[in-house]
Parts: C-alpha cells; structure tokens; sequence
C-alpha cells in the first residue's frame, strides 16, 4: 500500500517517539501547528513547546505509548488510536486510550 506523504509523516514521527528522539520529532510539525498531547497534559501548544513537553514526558519513566493504530480518512486526515500510561498532573498515574484525529496540511 503506498502511503500518502502526510501518512509518511506521521510514520516518521511514530518511530521517532518509539526511539525517544524529540529532535526528529520536530520536523514532522507544521511551523505553524497546534498540537495538543498527553505530554502537555492537553494544553495546546505550538511545536517547539510541543517537542519540549515530549522530551520532558520521554525522561519520565511513568509516560508510555501503546501500539498507534490508523486509519487513513483521506490523504490528508488520520484517526489514530493509541494507549497511553502517564503520571498525572495532581498525582497519581493515569491510563487511557487517547484518540487523535490529525489532518496536515501545506504539504
């Protein structure tokens, strides 16, 4: 299955964060994106904030991301279902399954 350029990208941004590198994560964000992640507790940041919080969450040994699931709606748009482990922000440790509904744009 050839996969669309958007698609590639969020491939690489997985195998990224399976490896921990917060520094080829940055390059799969637009300049311009909001994203909102477990990492920053769902805040919305912009992709230098973004990559900070996940570099921070990635130190934390309590942050842990399942297998990421897809489903290309368009080339452009990806549902993806993951599970995700993380320490809370008031205490305690938090367990969920976190839907993302990504769309690019700009190429």
């Amino acid at each position: 299955m050839a996969w669309s350029p958007f698609m590639q990208t969020l491939l690489r941004f997985e195998s990224a964060h399976r490896r921990g590198s917060a520094d080829e994560m940055r390059p799969c964000f637009h300049g311009e994106a909001l994203i909102e992640s477990v990492a920053s507790e769902s805040r919305p940041l912009g992709p230098d904030a973004t990559v900070a919080a996940l570099r921070e969450a990635l130190r934390d040994s309590v942050y842990a991301i399942g297998d990421w699931e897809y489903e290309e709606l368009a080339p452009d748009v990806v549902l993806c279902t993951t599970t995700t482990r993380h320490r809370r922000a008031g205490g305690g440790i938090g367990y969920e399954t976190v839907f993302r509904l990504m769309s690019g744009r700009d190429g």
